[in-house]
């Protein structure tokens, strides 16, 4: 590689470096604006050790993707999340309750028992066009 383009490579490099930085500056001030006590150097500790997964959906994220969920009376960070489950969360309004009554509502309209409904549905509006057209051929039969 010519000497101009190792050159070139590294000022591309530095100024990417300084623009990452740039950004996990930022992103720690939003947090610290919004009581979320948290470092980049924390951020960055909890992301390996999760391995860049979300806790709640699975999922793998790149450094800087996931968010910090957090107690929102002390700032704690919990865990790092991605943005739907921190959505999810956070309509939730971090209530328990609401959490286990939105598991038990999934359950209860579990789409195999919604697929049960359907075949019922399906197979009563079977047996009720049996029973018609038995009607008809008995009142045709007697006519």
């Amino acid at each position: 590689m010519p000497l101009k383009d190792i050159e070139k490579r590294r000022a591309y490099d530095r100024e990417r470096g300084k623009t990452a930085e740039r950004k996990a500056q930022k992103k720690v001030a939003n947090w610290k604006s919004r009581g979320i006590n948290i470092t980049w150097e924390d951020y960055e500790r909890m992301y390996h050790a999760q391995k860049g997964r979300c806790p709640i959906s699975g999922e793998t994220f790149a450094l800087g993707e996931l968010v910090p969920d957090h107690d929102h009376e002390t700032g704690y960070v919990r865990a790092l999340i991605c943005g739907k489950c921190n959505t999810a969360l956070g309509m939730l309004g971090d209530r328990r309750e609401m959490v286990y009554r939105l598991l038990k509502y999934i359950r209860a309209t579990d789409i195999d028992q919604y697929e049960k409904g359907i075949r019922n549905l399906e197979a009563e509006r079977k047996e009720a066009l049996r029973r018609s057209e038995q009607a008809m051929k008995n009142i045709m039969a007697g006519s």
